[in-house]
């Protein structure tokens, strides 16, 4: 195999392939999470060289017979580590799932565009921008049951945090009832523990992640609201 048999389609491989991987990218960079243009495009680019590698390296010579699909499955594995490196949990949520799920995707679409599947490819980013686009604003009218589930918040005493964890709800579009609230005992500094029942269009979990980081809120639980006394 020479060359210039396999060099042309190869390099229209690579480019299809960090182009399609930098469409996913911007996405994610429109919405301002970790991973961006750079990041993802690199990791389609990368997942093709790979593939390309197994399909052309090591297709003649000491390499004749050898499994290709290998490197694909170890390109899989790799990513896998690449994308658990962008979730972590905050006070009982969870963030950058979506974002690793984008990355493991650019690398399938950059395998398969190695493996001379462009088409595939440019259908899966088809399918991919319909479910980050299109699918969101349907789920939002879909039943999550936040009607029968109640925050608990515990935070330090301090003037002002109550008024704080309303605004924020308020920013998210959620309306807010204080079902409960308590001091609770032999803690220091003093904290209380308030129930919420929030109503909203968004994700509750959003929500949580938000009270969450707020300094000096010490737990936020989502439990049924039968639970609360």
């Amino acid at each position: 195999m020479t060359l210039q048999s396999y060099f042309w389609p190869a390099l229209g491989s690579l480019l299809v392939a960090t182009g399609l991987s930098g469409l996913v990218g911007l996405e994610r960079q429109l919405r301002h999470k970790n991973a961006g243009i750079r990041t993802i495009a690199l990791v389609g680019f990368g997942a093709c060289l790979f593939t390309l590698a197994g399909k052309y390296g090591f297709a003649t010579g000491l390499g004749r017979g050898a499994d290709m699909s290998r490197i694909a499955a170890q390109v899989v594995s790799g990513v896998g580590f690449l994308g658990a490196g962008l979730i972590f949990v905050h006070k009982d949520s969870v963030r950058g799932l979506t974002t690793a799920a984008s990355i493991w995707v650019s690398a399938a679409i950059g395998v398969a565009c190695g493996a001379g599947l462009e088409a595939i490819s440019v259908a899966g980013t088809a399918v991919y921008f319909v479910l980050t686009f299109a699918l969101p604003p349907l789920i939002k009218y879909l039943p999550d049951g936040s009607q029968n589930r109640a925050v608990t918040v515990d935070y330090i005493e301090h003037k002002g945090m109550l008024r704080k964890i309303l605004l924020i709800a308020s920013n998210l579009g959620f309306d807010a009832q204080i079902l409960s609230s308590s001091r609770i005992e032999k803690t220091s500094p003093k904290q209380v523990r308030v129930a919420f029942r929030f109503t909203g269009r968004k994700k509750l979990d959003d929500l949580v992640a938000d009270i969450g980081s707020i300094p000096g809120v010490e737990t936020v639980v989502i439990e049924p609201v039968e639970e609360i006394d």
